[in-house]
């Protein structure tokens, strides 16, 4: 038998309402490491990462611990496809999965990386608080007046779009967000200054954002018209997010609170008590989502017959 969460000890406020839809489902992942960071191609081809080094991957049936040859914390998980995906961490750690095996990338900067995303095999974009960095052939670093430009966060904007969250030029506490290519970088105009400092952004479209602010207990949805602040369920803010499309958007955080978007209004999808694991990563199809948090948990949404 499966061991479905049961959601009978999960708390959440009447005005959110309970936690509606499939289960989640907790998954064997042989670690008690802290996962970080989700990405996947197929419901049997999902990728975790995590606290020391620990890298898993899912083939359908069950998650197996992968050599990463490293000992470093890693952040952050991105693929052009399932045989070339890169992984990167702290202290410049950056890796490439080429289809058989992991192997450190040289020539990168040794800082701590918070994210990766791309457009192309050559296209591939590197965050850090300390830079912004571009790997075509190698690694390049963006800069503005010969500055380095600070990365809070990278995100797909579909396509060949990658949006980058960096701070401004004017060190004001506003950041900006940016639309990415190897040619450089520009302001992003649907979103402009983004007031605070933030957490992540996750683009939906080239005119509407997700903003998740550190400790808030709501998310601001950013498009045409006024900003939209939705309120989460009481004692917990959002970490992550996951977009599938404008009307199928995923946040996460504390709690083990996990929400979804429909286009019209935010609902609980789960929410556990103040000790549940924190959960840090998201991925998925409409079909099929996955979530990834503290004390190695691996959660997948299933349907339930009856």
């Amino acid at each position: 038998m499966r061991a479905l969460i049961s959601f009978s000890f999960f708390f959440v406020l009447a005005a959110c309402g309970g936690p509606t839809g499939p289960l989640w489902e907790k998954s064997e992942s042989k670690t008690q490491e802290r996962l970080n960071a989700l990405y996947g191609f197929a419901p049997d081809d999902v990728w975790a990462a995590g606290m020391n080094g620990t890298v898993l991957h899912f083939d359908g049936s069950a998650w197996t611990a992968m050599s990463s040859g490293t000992s470093r914390n890693l952040t952050s998980i991105w693929g052009i496809g399932p045989s070339d995906i890169w992984f990167v961490g702290e202290a410049g750690a950056v890796l490439r999965w080429n289809g058989t095996s992991l192997s450190a990338v040289s020539g990168a900067a040794s800082v701590n990386f918070n994210a990766v995303r791309g457009s192309a095999a050559n296209s591939v974009f590197f965050c850090s608080s300390s830079g912004l960095f571009v790997f075509d052939t190698r690694f390049l670093e963006f800069t503005r007046g010969g500055d380095p430009v600070e990365c809070e966060s990278l995100f797909s904007l579909g396509g060949a779009t990658v949006g980058a969250l960096v701070d401004t030029v004017d060190g004001s506490s506003a950041n900006e967000v940016m639309t990415l290519s190897t040619a450089g970088g520009e302001v992003y105009p649907a979103a402009g200054k983004v007031n605070g400092y933030q957490m992540t952004v996750v683009g939906v479209t080239p005119t509407e954002l997700w903003v998740l602010s550190e400790n808030a207990e709501s998310v601001t949805r950013v498009g045409s018209g006024a900003p939209r602040e939705l309120v989460l369920p009481q004692g917990t803010s959002a970490v992550t997010a996951w977009v599938n499309a404008p009307d199928d958007v995923w946040l996460a955080g504390t709690q083990g609170m996990i929400s979804r978007w429909n286009g019209t209004e935010l609902t609980l999808s789960a929410v556990g008590e103040s000790s549940a694991p924190v959960i840090r990563a998201l991925w998925g199809t409409p079909a099929s989502m996955w979530a990834a948090g503290d004390d190695g948990w691996l959660l997948r949404r299933v349907e339930v017959t009856p």
